[in-house]
């Protein structure tokens, strides 16, 4: 095994998140090769036993995993308020701890990754990495040609400018458009409608980084291809 930063190894043995593995490190709750490090960054040596509060982990096999999220459900591991989660829909199928890829809104549906190869998802939801995201989105009024060609310009929101990479109206009504921009701001794309008044009635994230929900029904998941993994590890690397 290739060394790895201390924060990924203890997201990748699915002990926790990467945030609060960053937590655990920095208070001193783990260990490697029997000396308390408190340096996420750290990288661990191949072979050097890793343990958390005095118990060994081992790092997991690495899994990537294609999810088309179905709406009414949150983009989290749980959920103080009792709400359905992502990982809810893997069930027992999947044996090893994954985390959720960025987020979609609770009411949004469409392509979402989830993996614990947290150096992967840490780049992909970052601005610099340039992961292209494309919308379907239903809108509640019709968009006037004006309105679509400022869209299509982008927008600056409260906290900060949005580009849009590509935009078009899929029907007559002018309800439909399909959109594609790299923001992972939150809820970007109805906040960009909503700037020139217009209120986003569904919304569907139908690809994400290359990635595409056709073929996957509502709710379910799938593992990615060794094709895929390498076409997001080209994609950061690229971008990097």
């Amino acid at each position: 095994m290739k060394t790895m930063t201390l924060s990924a190894f203890l997201s990748r043995a699915g002990l926790c998140a990467r945030r609060k593995s960053v937590e655990l490190i920095k208070v001193g709750r783990i260990s490697v090769g029997g000396k308390i490090i408190d340096d996420p960054a750290f990288r661990v040596p191949e072979g050097d036993q890793v343990e958390f509060d005095g118990k060994p982990i081992k790092a997991a096999e690495l899994v990537y995993i294609a999810m088309n999220k179905p709406p009414r459900c949150v983009t989290t591991a749980s959920d103080d308020l009792g709400r359905r989660t992502v990982l809810d829909f893997l069930g027992c199928d999947c044996k090893i701890r994954v985390y959720p890829v960025g987020r979609l809104d609770a009411d949004t549906r469409g392509i979402l990754l989830l993996t614990n190869d947290g150096d992967l998802a840490l780049k992909l939801t970052h601005p610099k990495f340039h992961a292209p995201k494309k919308y379907h989105v239903t809108l509640r009024d019709p968009l006037t040609q004006e309105i679509f060609e400022r869209v299509r310009r982008g927008a600056r929101l409260s906290d900060g400018l949005v580009k849009v990479d590509r935009a078009a109206i899929l029907d007559p009504t002018r309800k439909k458009v399909e959109i594609t921009l790299h923001s992972g701001k939150n809820r970007v794309v109805r906040r960009l409608f909503l700037q020139f008044g217009i209120k986003t009635a569904k919304l569907e994230r139908i690809e994400f980084a290359g990635i595409a929900s056709k073929g996957l029904p509502s709710g379910a998941w799938r593992m990615l291809r060794e094709s895929e993994v390498r076409a997001l590890k080209k994609l950061v690397a690229t971008n990097s």
